[in-house]
Parts: C-alpha cells; sequence; structure tokens
C-alpha cells in the first residue's frame, strides 16, 4: 500500500519476509495483477506458468474464495500450516495470513499497547459518513442523527462501570454527536486528525493511515461490535478471537450475524 504514504512507515515483516528491493528481482519476467475473483482461478495458473513472480493486488475478499476452492492452492495450505479442507475459509486465513505477514513497527505497537492494557470490557462501533473513493458505489452510513443516536444509544445500553466504548469514524460531526452522547470516561479516542486515507497524499492523510491501522487491530478486541458492510470493519471482525459473538450490521436499523452466511445476504450497494 503507497497511498496515502507507504505503509511500511507503520508496519514491517513479521514471521514471512515480505519487505524486498524489487530491483533485485529486474532480470526477472513478472507481471501485477490489480483484480482478482474466484473465476480467474484457470489465468492465474496461466500466468504462474508464464512469469517469474507474481505481484498479485486485491481490494476484496475474493483471494480466500480462491484458496478455499481450488485443490492446488488448498494442498499447499494442508501442507504448510496442516489446515484440512474445513477450516479453509476467512475467518482461518485472514488472521493467519495477517499475523504471518504484519508486525506494527515500535512506535505503533507503543500506541496501540496505551488502548489494549485494560481489563475492562470493549464496546465498538464503525461509522463512515463519507464515500470511499476506492469504491464509488459503496455504501455509506447515512449522516442522520436519529439512525446514528439509535447506534449510540444501543451501545449504551450495553455499558456497564467496567466497559469502555470505541466509535471509529470519518466524521467529526459523528464524533462530537459521541462526545455529546457518552461521558468522556467511558470513551476510548484516538486522537489523530480524521481524514479519509483514499481522498488525500499529505502529512495528514499519513498520519490517518497510522490511526486507522490502531483502529484497525483495536477493533478485534472488541467484546461487541456495529459495523457497516465493509472490508475494513469485515476483516478487523475476523481477527477477533470469536468473529460473530455480539456481531451487529448496520443495515437500515442493527441487524445480528451469526456466520458468514448471515453477513453475505447483505450487499456492498445496498448496506
Amino acid at each position: 500500500m503507497a497511498c496515502p504514504c507507504s505503509i511500511e512507515h507503520f508496519v514491517t515483516s513479521n514471521f514471512i519476509q515480505w519487505e524486498i528491493d524489487t530491483m533485485s528481482f529486474k532480470n526477472y519476467s513478472s507481471i501485477y495483477i490489480t483484480s482478482l475473483t474466484s473465476k480467474d482461478y484457470s489465468q492465474l495458473k496461466t500466468f504462474n506458468e508464464q512469469y517469474d513472480i507474481l505481484y498479485i493486488q486485491t481490494i476484496n475478499m475474493d483471494n480466500f474464495d480462491l484458496i478455499s476452492n481450488e485443490p492446488d492452492l488448498y494442498r499447499s495450505l494442508q501442507t504448510r500450516f496442516n489446515l484440512h479442507q474445513e477450516y479453509i475459509n476467512t475467518e482461518t486465513l485472514y488472521p493467519l495470513f495477517y499475523d504471518l505477514l504484519i508486525r506494527l513497527k515500535p512506535k505503533l505497537q507503543s500506541q496501540l499497547d496505551v488502548y489494549t492494557h485494560r481489563s475492562s470490557g470493549l464496546l465498538c462501533a464503525q461509522i463512515r459518513t463519507d464515500r470511499n473513493l476506492t469504491f464509488p458505489n459503496h455504501a455509506v452510513f447515512p449522516y442522520y442523527e436519529k439512525p446514528i443516536t439509535k447506534v449510540l444509544e444501543f451501545l449504551k445500553s450495553k455499558q456497564s462501570s467496567n466497559t469502555k466504548i470505541l466509535v471509529t469514524t470519518d466524521s467529526q460531526d459523528v464524533q462530537q454527536l459521541v462526545q455529546r452522547m457518552l461521558p468522556a470516561h467511558y470513551l476510548v479516542q484516538i486522537i489523530s486528525p480524521i481524514t479519509h486515507i483514499a481522498q488525500y497524499s499529505n502529512y495528514s492523510s499519513c498520519e490517518s493511515l497510522g490511526k486507522a491501522i490502531i483502529e484497525f487491530h483495536l477493533l478485534a478486541e472488541c467484546d461487541l461490535i456495529i459495523t457497516l458492510k465493509s472490508s475494513f470493519g469485515y476483516f478487523a471482525v475476523m481477527r477477533r478471537e470469536d468473529p460473530f459473538k455480539k456481531l451487529f450490521l448496520y443495515c437500515y436499523g442493527l441487524i445480528q450475524i451469526h456466520n458468514t452466511d448471515d453477513y453475505n445476504k447483505y450487499t456492498y450497494s445496498t448496506c
């Protein structure tokens, strides 16, 4: 990821080395694949036979469908990680791959530790109001005070004396509403400029990328979470110890999600 700034500002390789100088491979044939769906497996195999190196960039979950459904890729996972077919799914693969690849750099890890060293429970909501420029048709959380208020009231109803509340948002208005409705001593607040990371390439949006990574990790710690239909929220949820425990989707109301089939009933274009 290079926009709004290199992700290497904040994360580094963990168990698998991916920080590689591409110039060292300049004499090898290569191809960049910027879209990948579950129907592209035969094409992917062809590329693999034609080129020494495949650079694959995907912004959706279809790469996990590829691994789940194709025997060659499955056999590789079984050999390396002793994963059996029934466990080859997004809930298993995403946290596995993420932890194999990603380790926070010390500065960001120390910032995250401030929020994760706690004995209290954590209630969370992901509220986005601005359209994601990467996905022009992506549904957004409609900024009407009434539905957002309902989400916050729901969190408040689940609150106890030993719980904290985290609301991630791209809106200053929502942030102010949260601060008006919820007691400050119950809030987990990450101080950083609010800028959608797809919008600008400058220091402010780069700092917001660091904030987004911290929020991504914190959402995986939530005891209860309300999320939009978004890859950011979904993949954060998949890193939870029990992904579907107390998981709610906001889609013109709060809907409890119990499994992947529940989640897949609702499309990105409508929720």
